[in-house]
């Protein structure tokens, strides 16, 4: 499934294993509806009321670039699709179904009595993960640079690691982990898929983000030894 040249061959541990149990936990494989950070935002501003004051769905918006310095949007016009925020923002993001990997499961439940009171935001849990995303190019996205691709497969960046995700024809992938995020642990959320990253893998796992984290990592451990034999 692996090339030579990569850290999963290198390491010689079996890196994605089958699990069909459904259990979330560390190293599982998801897939989810992600956002896609981009470094100019874009945001809703509500500016007129439907011409039926009865239809609540529906208003009247202007999509602009967002900038901090940005007065609220909840200084602007109030429609009822578009509830009051104070000092808040809609904003509106590229999104796409693409696969993730669990880093963190939610914490402990919260217990009732201390939900009382708050909203639901406060106290829901969450997963954080970290998205792949395909290097090649295809008819609906631009490929990855493919000298860039060779460097991440020979673990010269920490913010990335290359893949082959099971079930995806040995198509290259690459996990940022610049990109972690929190995504809602319900079935409305996430498609868990049945697969998850060994022991071993998700040991390797860790060190590459407290590597990416520090920007340090052991000088005699996995990544340290893979980037000695692969970069040279």
């Amino acid at each position: 499934m692996y090339p030579d040249e990569c850290v999963q061959q290198l390491l010689g541990c079996k890196w994605w294993i089958e699990d069909e149990s459904a259990k979330l936990q560390r190293g599982s494989l998801i897939t989810a509806c992600l956002p896609q950070v981009t470094q100019v935002p874009w945001r809703i501003v509500p500016i007129g009321r439907p011409e039926d004051p009865r239809e609540h769905g529906q208003a009247t918006v202007r999509i602009e670039p967002f900038h901090i310095s940005s007065a609220p949007v909840g200084a602007s016009l109030p429609v009822a699709v578009f509830p009051g925020y104070p000092g808040g923002e809609f904003l509106v993001l590229r999104s796409k179904k693409r696969p993730a990997v669990v880093i963190a499961t939610p914490g402990n439940e919260i217990p009732v009595p201390l939900q009382r009171g708050g909203a639901k935001w406060q106290y829901a849990p969450t997963l954080l993960v970290a998205p792949y995303f395909g290097a090649a190019a295809t008819e609906s996205r631009a490929g990855w640079s493919p000298a860039l691709v060779e460097r991440i497969r020979k673990c010269e960046y920490p913010q990335y690691v290359w893949d082959i995700l099971p079930g995806h024809k040995g198509e290259e992938s690459i996990l940022r982990l610049d990109h972690l995020q929190p995504v809602g642990d319900s079935a409305s959320s996430i498609t868990i898929e049945p697969f998850r990253m060994s022991d071993d893998a998700t040991r390797v796992l860790d060190d590459w983000l407290w590597w990416y984290f520090t920007g340090t990592y052991d000088k005699d451990g996995e990544i340290a030894v893979a980037r000695s034999c692969l970069l040279g």
